[in-house]
């Protein structure tokens, strides 16, 4: 259970072996609110928060991370970058084999 009035995580795993950031951002989320599973390559704007699990370059990894964070969830679909299809299939599959076909959405790039 997390204390401090936030919603209570379930899961055993998440709440001992992450960290308290991870679990605060994760229990303050509702209806309606997103999370970005990224790496260390995409561009985050001011103010926005951050929580940087990374201890050494891909550890923990996209797998382990999103399947940890989607357990803890009631995930309504995933937005993924188009390019991901040609540049990572890996994790196309494990978003689609976590999520199921119809759950996963891609977009176009960003032209500024």
């Amino acid at each position: 259970m997390i204390d401090e009035g936030w919603r209570t995580i379930e899961n055993e795993e998440i709440r001992h072996n992450q960290p308290p950031d991870l679990c605060r951002a994760i229990a303050s989320l509702g209806h309606t609110d997103s999370i970005v599973i990224c790496d260390a390559g995409l561009p985050i704007p001011q103010g926005v928060e951050r929580i940087d699990l990374s201890l050494v370059r891909g550890v923990p990894s996209f797998d382990q991370v999103f399947q940890e964070v989607v357990r803890e969830l009631q995930v309504e679909r995933a937005i993924v970058a188009e390019e991901a299809l040609r540049e990572n299939p890996h994790v196309i599959r494990v978003i689609t084999e976590a999520l199921g076909e119809g759950r996963v959405e891609f977009v176009p790039p960003i032209l500024g």
